[in-house]
């Protein structure tokens, strides 16, 4: 009997964990071309269940390519990647290393140790779009910022 409640007490857990977050391999993305650059390594993948035209994404680039040229292609290339999606917001890290366990040092130290390298944020309903992005490891998350968004910053 209590093997049962276990298992149903198990379940209605993972029934309502489901109804917040959903992670998907199966979402359609639109193609793109390889001559666009920007290339990288998708660690993480997340869909709000709620908000299904939200994705949150984890991403792995070389640490030689943190330049405004090279990030503002990898920029195009996940918005042209998630054009079917309204708003688009990235975590970008140089290694699996620094991306592991990187949410609980940021939260556990009150943001002192942000081990990302970079944010994109894409938002089509209000037209905003942004890249920051730090040149070196350990400078400011925000020692490089673009809006896209605003022509006067390009």
């Amino acid at each position: 009997m209590l093997k049962i409640k276990f298992v149903i007490c198990l379940g209605i857990i993972l029934f309502f964990s489901g109804l917040v977050f959903s992670q998907s391999e199966n979402k359609v993305k639109c193609k793109t071309s390889k001559s666009i650059g920007g290339k990288y390594i998708l660690f993480s993948e997340t869909y709000l269940v709620e908000n299904p035209n939200r994705v949150l994404l984890e991403i792995i680039i070389k640490p030689k390519n943190f330049n405004k040229e090279y990030m503002t292609k990898l920029a195009n290339r996940i918005k042209l990647q998630y054009c079917n999606i309204n708003t688009i917001s990235v975590e970008i890290f140089d290694s699996k290393k620094s991306l592991l366990g990187w949410h609980y040092d940021f939260v556990t130290t009150g943001g002192k140790i942000d081990r990302r390298r970079g944010i994109y944020f894409l938002d089509k309903k209000t037209g905003e779009e942004s890249l920051e992005f730090s040149t070196k490891s350990g400078n400011p998350i925000n020692e490089i910022t673009i809006k896209f968004s605003d022509p006067q910053e390009l």
